[in-house]
């Protein structure tokens, strides 16, 4: 929610709209978890970018095998 405050989402359409698409964007991990590289930083972390350029957003996450998530 923090992200969503800091864009000012709650009184700008354009930025609730954005926000939306990479909730939507999140979302979507669940059904290919794998389409996003792994990251430089450790290859047990996958990153989805989200934006255009100069504003994108990266957002990390590791893929719970054991869990499916």
């Amino acid at each position: 929610m923090g992200i969503y405050r800091h864009i000012g989402a709650q009184s700008s359409e354009a930025a609730a709209t954005w926000y939306r698409g990479l909730k939507r964007d999140m979302r979507s991990l669940a059904h290919t978890p794998n389409r996003s590289p792994v990251t430089p930083e450790d290859a047990s972390l996958r990153h989805l970018l989200y934006g255009n350029k100069p504003h994108i957003y990266r957002v990390i996450y590791r893929i719970a095998e054991e869990r499916k998530q």
